[in-house]
Order: C-alpha cells, then structure tokens, then sequence
C-alpha cells in the first residue's frame, strides 16, 4: 500500500509539473519541494524514533508525505495562476487536431522513454510474469530506472534554461517585429 501510494503521488507530481513549468515562478516550485521534503522528513523520523516502524518502512512513509504534499502545493499553485477553469475534459483533442505533429513528436519521445522496457517484457527471457498480469524484467527494470533517474536532471535543466533564455530572445524578436524592425538586425 505504501509503494502503491507513492507511485501515484509520483505520477501526480510528475503530471502537474508539466502545468508548472506554464506558471515560470521557480521560487514556489522551490519552495512546495522543499516543504514536502522537510515535512516528509520529519514524518520518516517520527516514525523510526517515536514509533519504532521498520526503518524502511519509515522511509516510504516519509516519501509519501513528502510527495503529496508538493503535489498538493503545486496544484494550489497551478489552480490560483491560470484563473479560468474550464470543466470541459475533452477540449484537448481540438489542439490534437490543431497541431498533430505535437502528437507525434511526444509518441516518439514516450517511445523513447519507455518502448525499451516494453520489448523486453514481451520477448526477452529476463521476463517474468507477476500474478498473471504484470510483466516486470527486474534485472533490467532496475537499470532502466536508474539510466531514467539520471537522465532526468538533465531534461529538467534543458528545458527550464530554454524557457527562461528563449523566452527573453522570443519577446525582444516580437517587439522588433512588431515596431517595425529588420530580422538583420539580429
């Protein structure tokens, strides 16, 4: 139940980061990991000191705490700055239509991402088959993961450097374009 919660709150987090990343105050973002993460600390060591729970088990549970709670103040965040809420759930598919080639792009990039471990849960002999519905791999899950987890920083800086150094050249451009300006002038 403990990893249970804690894939969910890691999926959440992972979800409405891509909403985060549209609101640009990195200070907040900061801020909601670094209270999940303190508050899931102390709830990790509450648990080992006070109530004598399995370290690991401590562990979890802390990570728990700590990604629901920055999931929570990232939502509070992603809530109050876009001010229009709109309960239409299926508006996405006229921006599908609008801009296929987004759709496209983004299969690749899962594919990328997650086509490797597919394979080898239908065809490589490392598969195992878990309750007769989940296929796992761990001996190559458990790399995949980590090559995943080290990559990951590195998605993260490229695209907060490209959102904060893009977005200043973008707006000078359109202010050119607008006034009146040349594109030689670059």
């Amino acid at each position: 139940i403990i990893c249970y919660i804690l894939l969910i709150s890691l999926t959440v987090t992972f979800l409405v980061m891509v909403y985060v990343s549209g609101i640009k105050n990195y200070r907040r973002i900061t801020m909601s990991f670094i209270i999940g993460c303190t508050i899931g600390f102390f709830v990790e060591e509450m648990l080992t000191l006070f109530f004598k729970v399995n370290v690991v088990y401590s562990i979890l549970a802390g990570l728990d705490v700590a990604f629901i709670i920055t999931a929570l103040l990232m939502i509070v965040n992603v809530y109050n700055f876009f001010k229009v809420h709109d309960d239409s759930y299926f508006g996405i598919f006229k921006y599908i239509k609008k801009m296929p080639k987004l759709m496209f792009i983004n299969s690749l990039y899962l594919a990328g991402i997650f086509g490797h471990s597919v394979i080898i849960w239908h065809y490589a002999p490392l598969s195992l088959n878990v309750a007769n519905s989940y296929l796992v791999a761990p001996l190559y899950d458990v790399p995949a993961f980590y090559a995943l987890l080290t990559v990951m920083p590195a998605m993260v800086i490229f695209v907060v450097k490209t959102e904060t150094t893009f977005y200043d050249y973008y707006k000078e451009y359109m202010k050119m374009l607008a006034g009146g300006g040349r594109l030689n002038y670059l």
